[in-house]
């Protein structure tokens, strides 16, 4: 198959996330919490080293939830589904020392039917960080077309969908998880155990 260009879209730089205001939202999130998190300490002093339980198991529902949403993702069927719209998305994310890092990765909507009953979706994977490609790799080497695995569809095409047998409503084109992402939701599920493990030695040695 040959990439047709015209089917596919390019969203203006209006429409693309700002690493900026990224920054800011996270900022203003991170804000809130430690204000809560201060006033709880202020509150309560002597409950204070159980924050500490909180954050760790907190962390480590977290990543236990995303991962078994991966592993239930196994158990889905397979249908036919069929191309209705296709896009190309860019999203920019500030990623340590290395300032904007510019990724690409598509918006497919397509539609598939089970039990004669037609559904539309507009899910790809579970986390985009599963699809995109970034506009550089680690040598500095720029992307290239033939390297985006969707410059190969268009519109009509045909291709496999992964559907909830419980709920057809739900979809995905994509079910396995990146090796990027699989080492990021465990570092924090052991990240989330370790700070449990040193909530229990400090109430331990407390005793």
């Amino acid at each position: 198959m040959t990439a047709n260009n015209q089917n596919k879209t390019i969203l203006p730089m209006s429409a693309l996330s700002s690493p900026i205001q990224k920054i800011l939202n996270f900022s203003v999130k991170l804000f809130v919490a430690l204000f809560v998190v201060a006033l709880l300490i202020f509150m309560f002093p002597e409950m204070a080293h159980h924050l500490i339980l909180l954050i760790g198991a907190g962390m480590s529902v977290y990543s236990l939830r995303i991962l078994k949403k991966y592993g239930d993702l196994q158990s889905w069927q397979l249908e036919k589904a069929r191309i209705e719209t296709l896009s190309e998305v860019t999203d920019e994310q500030t990623e340590g020392n290395s300032g904007a890092v510019k990724y690409y990765y598509p918006e497919i909507k397509y539609h598939y039917t089970v039990d004669e009953k037609t559904y539309t979706s507009k899910t790809v994977s579970l986390e985009k960080q599963n699809i995109w490609c970034a506009e550089k790799n680690v040598w500095g080497e720029s992307l290239t077309e033939n390297e985006k695995w969707w410059s190969a569809l268009k519109v009509g095409y045909e291709l496999s969908a992964y559907i909830n047998p419980k709920n057809p409503a739900q979809s995905v084109l994509i079910k396995n998880i990146s090796n990027t992402r699989r080492s990021h939701h465990l570092a924090i599920l052991f990240g989330g155990i370790l700070i449990c493990f040193l909530w229990l030695l400090v109430v331990l040695l407390n005793f």
